[in-house]
Formats: structure tokens, C-alpha cells, sequence
């Protein structure tokens, strides 16, 4: 096997037995599969630990295999497999087990009795029976057949808690690999917006619980997942890795300029997990390839694109996120620092390149002065520039293709703070642009840091705004500062004193009631809501099975 020089000398030759089993060994033309080692010792110690995972994994790579990434299965004392295979023997079987010892004891217990081939020293016959009579046990319980058979086990029996494990490995990659994902992020973002994704995507990991009643009832094959241009690492979290827990695969497609960057940040956190493909593939063949296979489609991008995939992929489940237009009211009681901190945080993070940044400000005319002139003091003191620098909050864009329609708007506006761009570095500069709100039409969105600030007089008039047709569809959250308005906005859910990014969590549903802002599709029926993709599969699965 090429191993066993390397774990006999980091033991000292003092092993009981080691082999190898599975499905590897069994078939070695079937590619990125888990080969299963098992070695038992008398003893071991941290070093020793950590010089078999290297060597684990090492093998792995060179077989161009996928190591299990809920290590360490294959490493275990004498001691500790008697007593864990005797706890399994003594458990009532079940189809799904809460306690890790009792599963990792009838995994062992089955990778013993299992076709298999000893590559150093011998079984004892103690362990050998444990094994046999655990297996034939739950056999007996849980299928009415006394044979021996680990495969049925192994495919009915899970972890219960696998999900939890799972997101507890990728958790401690991320935090331990912080300042190399911080390095790769960097060439792409501001600090101040690399923190705020460390910060999501720990929060989403760690309460992963709140998911597992959807994960484990939404298994599907395949699925395929659009990215947006902003956010790798949330992204990979949100879009890939929960998605990896429905799907035997989630196939990426990344937009070109940010593809590298989300590769590379794959490559660490999720080296060995092969259920995570990014594809390298044109839009095109992506579509051809992956997407028509799929039974789920995760798209993020425009509406009008996938208007194209509800025609074609009429019998698979589209979860679309788009834009929303997030306003922001500061009414005239509202707290006028509180207001203008969190306006500008919301436009100015990641350069205004953000989905849920906000397309209109919206200020009483009581304070409308005071908050202009407070807003142009603030955004003085933000620093632009190099992203290597942790101190700049606005930095170069990764769609600049709009720069040049961005100069002829700046002439035409009226323009209160900014308008300054940097044509070479690829630079918009925090810019206010100021029209009254019966003359606001919800303009394109720049993906930059771009302040659209309206003042308005009567609530009747900021009714009306609400009330226009661009809005409703676009609707999504309305954050308020000071007084909520009497009347009722449609579609959108209200933040009081909080923007989008206050309250968004990864494993909440996201979004509003906006028509063209996220949906759910399926055979030409839309439902309009806000999303938690682990959520609305198994809704569909529902469906489907209902059908």
C-alpha cells in the first residue's frame, strides 16, 4: 500500500493491526473515494496523532483520493475499541444515534467484520467476536436478518449529529486559517468587510442547529449554485457548504472576477471535501453540464436571467436572490448621529458593492440640512485607497465596467459630496447625489458607494414613493430612524434603528415580499418570501412527494 513503512516507524512497529477496507479496496477504478485505514495501537500521543494525519492525508493525495473529513476514525487504542464496540453491543439499535462513541463503535465493529486486508499484525479473537455479535445484533434488530451485512448498516445508519460535526470541522479550519483567508480576501475587499464575513460565517457555523430539522429531510442529488460577485467567503458558507449537506454535490459557478479568490479560500477550507466542485466551466457550458442535471438551482444575479431558467428548467427548483432597494427613512425625530453612522456603514461596506446596501435615503426636510452636513463630516474621515491597508474602507471595484456611465451621470446630478473617481485603480469615491423624492425614480444600482439622498416634506409624499410600482417589486426592508410612518409600506419588513446588516444571520430567512427581489420556482409557480435555501427544499420535497 505504500503506507505502512511510514505508520509502522511513527509507532515504533508497536501496532496491534492495520488494514485497510472499503469501498477503495473493493474497486480501485472508482476515483475520489475515501480510502479507509485502520490502525489500532496500544497507545499514542499528540505528536504521533498528528504525524498519522499527515500521513493520512498525504496518501490520500497521491491516490487522488478524498479523505474522510470527519477524521480521526482510523486511529484508536485496543482500549478504546473494546469499550467502544461493548457500549455499541449494549446500545438499542437504532437508524439514527446521538452518541459519537456508539456510532464510531459500530463503524469500527463493521470495518472489522467487513472485506478487508490486514497489512501488519492480527485481530485479536476477542475484538474479532465483540465485532461479529455487534453487527449480527443490529442486523437482527433493525432488519429482521441474523447474516452478517455492513453495508445495509452503513447506508440506513447515521450520526445524528453528523451536521453539527461537519460544521464544527470547517469552524475550527476557518478560525485557525484566519490569517491566510484574511491574506487572500485582502486583494479583493476592505478589512472592515473581511471581519464582517469572518463574523457571519462563524455565527452561521456555529448555529447550524437551527437548520438541522430542514437539512435532514432536504436530501437531493445535485445542485447548482450561481455565486454573486461579492462576499467569497459568506458565500462558499451560505451557497456551498450548508447546500453540501442536502447534496451528494454543489456545483459552483463563480463570476470570472472573483473565481480565483473563492478557489483559493475552497482549497483551504474544504481540501478534502469533494462534494464542493467550482467549476472552471463558461456560463454556457456550466448550464449544459452541470445545471441540467441538477435538481435545484441557487441562482444570485439578475432578474431578467432567471426569468431564461424558469423557462428552461421548468421541473427543478429555482431559488433565486436578487436586489432589493433597502431604503433608509431618517424621519425628523430621528437620532441624527445614530441615522448617519449606520447610512454609512450600509452604503460605504465593501465599496457599496452589496446587494442589501441602500438604493435611497430618504430624509425629512426639518433635518434634512443637519444630516447632509453631518453626512459629508463623516465621510470625510473615510479612507480610501488600498485594500492592504486595514484602515481603507472603500477601495477598488470588482465591476468596473459601469465607471464611464458613472462620469456622464456625475455631470448631470446634482452632486453635495464627492463625484471624484480613479479611473486607474478602478475607484469610485463616497459620493451624495441629492434630488427631491417626487422626482426620485429608484435608480439603477452602481454597486458603489453612492449616497442617493432625498428629501421629502409630508408622509403623503413618501407614501406615495412607496406606493410606485419599481418599489413594490423591489421591496425588501425599509430601515426607519425616528418616527414609523402611519401608513402601511407594502412588501417590505421594517427595521427600526437597525439596517439589513444588523439583523441578517445565515441560517434565518432572508428578504422581503418584493416580486423581481428573491423567490422560490417551480413548474411556473412563484412564492414570494423571504429565503432559507435548507428551508425551501424541503418545502419542494414536500410538494413533490404530495404530487
Amino acid at each position: 500500500m505504500g503506507i505502512k513503512s511510514e505508520i509502522l516507524e511513527i509507532f515504533d512497529n508497536k501496532i496491534n493491526f492495520l488494514l485497510v477496507c472499503g469501498s477503495y479496496l473493493q474497486n480501485k477504478d472508482i476515483e475520489h473515494i475515501d480510502i479507509d485505514i485502520f490502525c489500532c495501537v496500544d497507545s499514542f500521543n499528540k505528536r504521533q496523532e498528528r504525524m498519522f494525519r499527515e500521513a493520512y492525508f498525504s496518501f490520500h493525495k497521491k491516490k487522488d483520493a478524498s479523505p474522510d473529513i470527519c477524521f480521526p476514525g482510523e486511529l484508536m487504542t485496543l482500549n478504546e475499541l473494546e469499550k467502544s464496540i461493548k457500549l455499541t453491543s449494549a446500545h438499542k439499535p437504532k437508524f439514527k444515534i446521538k452518541n459519537k462513541k456508539v456510532y464510531d463503535g459500530l463503524v469500527w465493529a463493521g470495518m472489522i467484520v467487513d472485506n478487508k486486508k490486514i497489512i501488519f499484525g492480527k485481530i485479536p479473537e476477542e475484538i474479532l467476536s465483540l465485532a461479529y455479535s455487534c453487527i449480527r445484533k443490529w442486523n437482527k434488530k433493525l432488519f429482521n436478518r441474523t447474516t452478517i451485512s455492513t453495508k445495509r448498516l452503513c447506508k440506513e445508519i447515521i450520526y445524528d449529529d453528523e451536521i453539527f460535526l461537519r460544521a464544527k470541522i470547517i469552524l475550527d479550519k476557518l478560525i485557525r486559517n484566519k490569517e491566510a483567508i484574511t491574506k487572500i480576501l485582502l486583494e479583493v475587499e476592505s478589512y472592515e468587510t473581511v471581519e464582517d464575513e469572518f463574523f457571519r460565517s462563524i455565527d452561521c457555523l456555529k448555529n447550524i442547529e437551527i437548520e438541522k430539522r430542514f437539512i435532514n429531510l432536504s436530501k437531493v442529488r445535485y445542485i447548482s449554485a450561481f455565486f454573486p460577485v461579492n462576499l467569497p467567503l459568506y458565500s462558499l458558507i451560505i451557497f456551498g457548504f450548508i447546500p453540501s449537506l442536502m447534496a451528494e454535490k454543489v456545483f459552483i459557478k463563480a463570476p470570472e472576477v472573483i473565481a480565483l479568490t473563492i478557489k483559493k479560500i475552497k482549497n483551504i477550507l474544504f481540501e478534502y471535501d469533494d462534494t464542493i466542485y467550482i467549476s472552471k466551466a463558461d456560463r454556457k457550458t456550466f448550464i449544459k453540464a452541470f445545471v441540467k442535471h441538477s435538481d435545484v438551482i441557487l441562482f444570485t444575479g439578475r432578474y431578467q436571467n432567471v426569468k431564461e431558467f424558469e423557462k428552461k428548467f421548468f421541473n427543478k427548483l429555482i431559488i433565486y436572490n436578487g436586489a432589493g432597494i433597502n431604503p433608509i427613512i431618517v424621519n425628523r425625530n430621528a437620532n441624527i448621529n445614530l441615522a448617519c453612522k449606520k447610512v454609512i456603514k450600509a452604503r460605504i461596506f465593501n465599496s457599496g458593492q452589496d446587494c442589501a446596501g441602500p438604493d435611497a435615503i430618504l430624509v425629512h426636510t426639518d433635518i434634512y440640512k443637519k444630516f447632509v452636513n453631518l453626512l459629508k463630516r463623516e465621510l470625510k474621515k473615510v479612507k480610501v485607497g488600498n485594500y492592504k491597508n486595514k484602515q481603507v474602507r472603500v477601495g477598488r471595484l470588482l465591476k468596473p465596467f459601469y465607471i464611464d456611465e458613472l462620469e456622464e451621470l456625475f455631470k448631470k446630478e446634482e452632486i453635495l459630496f464627492g463625484g471624484f473617481i480613479q479611473k486607474d485603480k478602478k475607484i469610485i469615491y463616497p459620493t451624495i447625489i441629492s434630488k427631491p423624492l417626487n422626482e426620485y425614480g429608484n435608480y439603477k444600482e452602481f454597486f458603489s458607494p453612492i449616497f442617493w439622498v432625498s428629501e421629502f416634506r409630508t408622509e403623503e409624499e413618501l407614501k406615495s414613493y412607496f406606493e410606485t410600482k419599481k418599489y413594490r417589486e423591489f421591496a425588501m426592508r425599509v430601515s426607519i430612524f425616528g418616527d414609523i410612518p402611519k401608513f402601511k409600506i407594502p412588501k417590505s419588513i421594517i427595521l427600526k434603528n437597525k439596517i439589513v446588516m444588523d439583523i441578517e444571520r445565515g441560517n434565518l430567512s432572508y428578504g422581503g415580499y418584493g416580486k423581481k427581489a428573491q423567490f422560490v420556482s417551480y413548474k411556473g409557480v412563484r412564492k414570494i418570501r423571504p429565503i432559507l435555501i435548507s428551508k425551501e427544499i424541503l418545502q419542494w420535497k414536500k410538494i413533490k412527494h404530495q404530487k
